[in-house]
């Protein structure tokens, strides 16, 4: 995968969790107008779930603060030690990441039940298998854009 690659993957994500924020704003917007319970609530505990592209948000911008990569004795020791701060990071945002899906699926179940009083468990499915492949795609490529950028920084590195 290329550097060029990602930052358009990058791109095309930050819109598509824009255009789902704003579809998201207008049909809260139509619930209210209309006064429409069932839109309203359902909406909300939509925008709630976008909390994932917060998450993403967290994720890229931690891999991507990162300039200097690791530098060893030799160019392969630099990228081993690359590679394990890559694994090593990406491990830990995937605890994180299903942490915060747990504490989304008991959110929903409990907003089903209490304010929604709906009991079909087909959204809360659907909203966790979801919210699990953003955050996956998200960590993915967030330490795909360090592992190609920091690699690139260690072959321009003279040993």
């Amino acid at each position: 995968m290329t550097y060029e690659l990602i930052n358009k993957l990058w791109e095309y994500s930050v819109m598509a969790a824009v255009a789902i924020w704003t579809v998201l704003a207008l049909r809260l917007l139509y619930g209210l107008v209309k006064r429409k319970a069932d839109v309203i609530k359902e909406t909300i505990k939509y925008i709630l779930n976008t909390v994932s592209f917060l998450f993403v948000y967290a994720v890229y911008s931690s891999f991507s603060i990162v300039v200097r990569a690791p530098h060893g004795k030799t160019k392969d020791d630099s990228i081993k030690m690359l590679n394990d701060w890559v694994r090593q990071e990406s491990f830990d945002w995937s605890l994180s990441a299903l942490l915060l899906t747990a504490l989304l699926i008991l959110f929903n179940i409990v907003y089903q039940l209490k304010v929604e009083k709906v009991k079909d468990n087909g959204q809360i499915i659907l909203l966790t298998i979801s919210s699990g492949l953003i955050m996956a795609f998200g960590i993915f490529l967030g330490s795909s854009n360090a592992l190609v950028g920091l690699t690139e920084e260690i072959n321009r590195h003279t040993y």
